[in-house]
């Protein structure tokens, strides 16, 4: 079988692209007006080092309360998640951008998904690890999440540290931050 110059480049770019992501890297769950646009901006920032912390600009845990030590939860109940943009900013718990829904739409025939319109406002990237693996990621506008039960439930027997950043944005562009939370929140299933 001969082999072209253009397929031997497909496939050494097809295997640099499979050994520059990360071990462990999960798909995560877009809720409110998240895009697969923010996933990126929050992932540039974080594989750069840039991501801040600061006191006054950072996203605040109101439920489960971070404290010194892991809290336990039952593995047959998830719990809810909350938090505020800042300290002293109590925001709302479906946070502060609107959006219209996109869905599919008809395109010669066939349907195609309709790219999301770029949105301004507070973004948030929240990723669940058990050790240095992170088995569960929601980007959301709003400022409340859960976990899936089925998810929760593997968990069980497991220590979960829970990394919150927030983001602002300007039609998709970061205009602001991203900051990460100021307190750790870790908690076990049992």
């Amino acid at each position: 079988m001969k082999s072209s110059k253009f397929g031997s480049f497909a496939l050494v770019l097809a295997l640099s692209v499979v050994s520059c992501s990360k071990s462990g890297d999960v798909e995560p769950t877009y809720e409110g007006c998240a895009t697969d646009e923010h996933k990126q901006t929050f992932d540039d920032y974080e594989s750069t080092d840039r991501v801040k912390t600061s006191a006054q600009a950072s996203p605040k845990w109101l439920q489960p309360i971070p404290g010194p030590a892991a809290e336990d939860f039952p593995s047959n109940t998830p719990v809810k998640f909350s938090w505020q943009p800042t300290a002293s900013n109590p925001g709302s718990t479906q946070g502060n951008i609107s959006c219209s829904g996109a869905g599919p739409t008809a395109f010669r025939g066939a349907l195609r998904p309709q790219h999301e319109t770029p949105v301004s406002g507070l973004v948030y990237d929240i990723k669940f690890s058990i050790g240095d693996h992170v088995s569960y990621r929601v980007i959301t506008s709003r400022q409340t999440t859960s976990v899936p039960a089925d998810i929760w439930a593997d968990w069980a027997g497991q220590s979960i540290a829970v990394d919150l950043v927030s983001a602002q944005l300007l039609s998709n562009e970061l205009s602001e931050g991203p900051y990460r939370s100021v307190s750790q929140l870790t908690f076990r299933v049992k």
